[in-house]
């Protein structure tokens, strides 16, 4: 998603200094989150345009090429996390404590690798046009945002 907003909104649109986005996993469930840096003047055109490129992606199918470079690009910045013993032994503590198997760094890549653009589209469609939307804005008034197909 990260690529996909940053090219929209920033690199098309002109709508943000910078954008990202991460899924914050927990054991049974998780939470999407996407945040940017724009102009004053520009925040309500795109929170607009954050949202619509989300439920765009429940819309239309990703291309082969997005999606290998997304699956290349998660493990590998999983795999950079890492590297140093400190960062490995934290992490693993950390997942142990929440459940999780010794394993799970091999099976998110396994899991992130097998990914379709099928299950990226059903997902999205499953949160990003059913779901509930919690918007927080730091700085000026954003006005009323729209949301594609809905009041």
């Amino acid at each position: 998603m990260d690529s996909r907003l940053g090219h929209s909104l920033r690199d098309e649109m002109g709508l943000a200094y910078a954008i990202g986005s991460n899924y914050v996993q927990r054991h049974e469930s998780g939470r999407f989150v996407a945040w940017l840096s724009t102009a004053v003047e520009n925040t309500g055109r795109a929170l607009s345009a954050l949202v619509s490129e989300c439920s765009r992606m429940a819309r239309e199918p990703v291309g082969e090429m997005e999606l290998l470079l997304c699956k290349s690009s998660a493990v590998g910045r999983h795999a950079l996390k890492n590297m140093e013993y400190e960062s490995l032994a934290s992490r693993l503590l950390a997942r142990l404590s929440e459940g999780y198997p010794l394993d799970e760094d091999i099976r998110f890549a396994s899991r992130c690798l097998s990914l379709t653009a099928d299950d990226l589209q059903g997902m999205a469609l499953r949160y990003f046009e059913n779901d509930p939307w919690f918007i927080s804005v730091a700085g000026g008034d954003c006005g009323p945002l729209e949301r594609p197909g809905q009041p």
